[in-house]
């Protein structure tokens, strides 16, 4: 079964979990140690939880990624900036409320 991962950078390493497997984590000094400790820790969790009669949590996460204009982001930050500056109320839930539509 495939689960999906999610790893973060720390300060001075590593850390993955398996938002499928509550309680599953790991840690590594680089990227690839972080992958391969979180690989043994699946296995070493889904067996315990086979030799406790448990069942196995289906594999279900999905994993996206979102790219962001961040030329469009600084321009429009830069107008509701200057917006703000002139008196000018910011309504930031008006904002992302137009976005959506």
């Amino acid at each position: 079964m495939r689960y999906a991962i999610l790893i973060e950078k720390g300060k001075n390493n590593y850390s993955a979990y398996a938002p499928d497997v509550p309680g599953c984590v790991a840690t590594g000094a680089t990227l690839e140690e972080v992958k391969q400790q979180m690989k043994e820790a699946l296995e070493f969790h889904l067996e315990g939880m086979v030799l406790d009669g448990d069942s196995l949590p289906k594999a279900e996460t999905r994993c996206a990624y979102a790219d962001v204009n961040m030329a469009a982001v600084a321009k429009r930050a830069a107008q509701e900036k200057h917006k703000k500056a002139s008196g000018g109320r910011v309504d930031r839930q008006a904002s992302v409320s137009r976005k959506s539509k």
